[in-house]
């Protein structure tokens, strides 16, 4: 996982989320300076329990308001707690 880009190009917080041991989900705007694309599959790709969501045409943070937005955070919570039971 790369660095965090353009200001803070010298962090690298990668072996915090290593240490994530449980479900968790990644958002991310696709207009994002702060999370590229690359670093959110990244994240994805090395934690076995992590789900990811990109919505078009938003920045870094989603609002969480839309109700499509709140459906899809909804089906992924209820597809992890399933998959815990």
């Amino acid at each position: 996982m790369q660095s965090v880009s353009d200001g803070m190009a010298d962090i690298d917080l990668s072996s915090f989320w290593n240490q994530v041991q449980c479900p968790c989900l990644v958002l991310r705007g696709e207009e994002s300076e702060t999370l590229s694309r690359t670093n959110a599959k990244a994240m994805f790709e090395s934690n076995p329990q992590a789900g990811l969501l990109e919505w078009a045409g938003i920045g870094h943070a989603p609002s969480l308001l839309e109700p499509q937005q709140i459906d899809l955070i909804a089906d992924w919570l209820k597809q992890t707690a399933n998959g815990l039971g």
